[in-house]
């Protein structure tokens, strides 16, 4: 088998699963954006980049978004799907996007988005799924 053909095929393998690739991407994407945010308090936390306290931190019960009220809708609203090579994870409660964009009278503490930390994760996970397209 001549190098072309090797990678044609290779190509070929790449193309076929980029579909389950994605699929397994926007579930990483969605537990992420499920757990790790909501349990570290912040997005694509650091040292001192945690969202913001709350106003009257002392009655605090819950965590940060996990409300006395509606006990972590928001949270168990985010959902992703894929559709051959587009993943999407979101989000259909109406107020999420006052904490994710934040309003006059309200700090932003964002939740969704491109995410530094996830996008190392999927680099490491396409250049496998590379390799082993390529040794398949």
């Amino acid at each position: 088998m001549t190098i072309s053909e090797k990678i044609a095929r290779g190509q070929k393998r790449f193309v076929d699963g980029a579909p389950k690739l994605v699929r397994e991407m926007t579930q990483q994407a969605t537990r992420y954006f499920k757990t790790d945010v909501f349990r570290k308090e912040g997005f694509d936390v650091h040292p001192n980049k945690r969202w913001s306290k709350r106003v009257n931190e002392s009655k605090r019960t819950t965590s940060i978004l996990i409300g006395e009220i509606r006990g972590g809708k928001m949270r168990r609203s985010i959902r992703g799907s894929s559709s051959g090579i587009v993943g999407v994870v979101q989000t259909d409660v109406p107020y999420a996007r006052w904490h994710q964009e934040g309003t006059p009278n309200m700090t932003m503490r964002k939740f969704l988005g491109e995410s530094e930390i996830l996008n190392r994760k999927f680099d490491k996970k396409i250049l496998n799924h590379i390799r082993k397209s390529l040794e398949g």
